[in-house]
């Protein structure tokens, strides 16, 4: 487990059960970089052991499950889902609130989250750049999260200005991207037009650190939380 309160932001930690080079090749991906460069094992492996370390924890905290892995793909078993699911339904006591987050929103189907367990969707809100059309995403979201009792967007990396926001969503995430990956910025437009229709809504948006003074006015960003 991770403490990525400087890193990723909107949460206070991560942590990843399943390891291994994700299937879903996103040209933006840090994590298969990671995994080129350092040599790691890149076989998909599951460590449900790896869970028991949020026992560690004295406090409530926001836990990122999965920030190096699609959890959600559909290369990883049911088995490993409900395991990893089940497992951190034990430490809903504890008032933490897990944040899952996916490309393949479909796969929510086949699970009835807690009030705990948060169903997130990756939306750069660029058709050609991201994993499916826009148009196609917004119907396998609305259908995904049509059970789910919480759910967020994650527009990270913004990569254009076709976010469409589904009715159930309780949370934006805004970021840009880093690394080698920086002459994809996001607009300036792109970012206010999210940000106006999301404030209409009262939904509460996170903008990340990397959307620096070039993208957002005075660098005075927004980093609200959704409620408990």
């Amino acid at each position: 487990m991770n403490n990525v309160k400087d890193t990723i932001g909107w949460a206070d930690y991560s942590i990843n059960p399943i390891t291994g080079k994700c299937p879903n090749k996103c040209f933006y991906c840090y994590s298969n970089r990671m995994y080129d460069r350092f040599k790691w094992n890149p076989e998909i492996e599951f460590h449900p052991e790896r869970l028991d370390e949020i026992a560690k924890l004295k406090k409530p905290s926001r836990i990122f499950v999965g920030s190096t892995h699609d959890l959600f793909g559909d290369w990883i078993p049911q088995v490993c889902i409900d395991n990893i699911r089940y497992h951190i339904a034990d430490y809903a006591k504890h008032k933490h609130i897990f944040f899952f987050l996916t490309k393949n929103p479909l796969r929510y189907r086949g699970f009835q989250f807690s009030d705990s367990q948060w169903a997130g969707v990756t939306h750069t809100g660029e058709p050609t750049r991201g994993c499916s059309t826009n148009d196609k995403l917004y119907s396998e979201i609305t259908i995904g999260w049509e059970h789910q009792p919480h759910c967020f967007l994650s527009c990270e990396p913004l990569l254009g200005d076709a976010v469409e926001i589904p009715s159930k969503c309780e949370w934006i995430i805004i970021g840009a991207m880093t690394g080698h990956g920086k002459q994809y910025q996001p607009k300036l437009e792109w970012i206010v037009n999210l940000v106006v229709r999301a404030e209409k809504r009262n939904i509460p948006i996170y903008m990340k650190k990397n959307l620096m003074d070039a993208w957002w006015p005075n660098g005075e960003l927004i980093q609200e939380f959704p409620k408990r």
